[in-house]
């Protein structure tokens, strides 16, 4: 995942997800990108980081990131915080790699489940660890999932289109 490394981008229980993916597949490795201690109280501690060494690397905030999504098998999401559409989803998907995220505002916006990647509740390491190993035991069909999600991302987020989104919401809020 590329994300803030803070409790409400879902990190333990992406952690979690990860012990439980490491049970079923040893040779699995978890990559984390992003910033961890400039989260302030909402920081995922480093001591539990550091209890998923063996198969999960923090590697902290990168300039690489198209590089490392490109050498990615799935990109995890699980983010726990209502907000807009996460950028790094769209960047994941245009990268074509198969995406598992949940089911809140903005990433739902992004992935429709099981078509071009797959949703999963907030706070479910369990379900969110069998996405993963789907994703990886279906190698051809999470390709495929990844090749709709750089699709969809391309005809619905381009920017002439949401920037014509914009002009049309602003000529209808002054008309009124």
């Amino acid at each position: 995942t590329v994300t803030r490394m803070t409790r409400q981008k879902g990190i333990p229980t992406l952690l979690e997800a990860a012990a439980l993916v490491h049970q079923r597949r040893p040779s699995v490795r978890f990559l984390l990108v992003g910033p961890r201690e400039s989260e302030g109280r909402f920081a995922v501690a480093q001591a539990e980081l550091d209890r998923h060494k063996p198969y999960v690397a923090a590697i902290g905030r990168r300039t690489d990131v198209p590089a490392l999504l490109g050498i990615a098998d799935v990109f995890a999401f699980p983010s726990e915080y209502p907000e807009g559409v996460p950028r790094v989803l769209l960047e994941a998907a245009v990268a074509a790699r198969p995406i598992v995220t949940t089911r809140m505002p903005g990433c739902a916006d992004v992935i429709k489940d099981r078509w071009n990647g797959f949703l999963v509740p907030p706070y479910a390491p369990q379900i969110l660890a069998e996405r993963i190993l789907d994703m990886l035991r279906n190698r051809d069909d999470a390709a495929v999932m990844g090749a709709r999600a750089a699709e969809f991302v391309k005809e619905e987020f381009n920017l002439e289109i949401t920037a014509s989104r914009y002009a049309e919401l602003y000529r209808e809020l002054m008309e009124c």
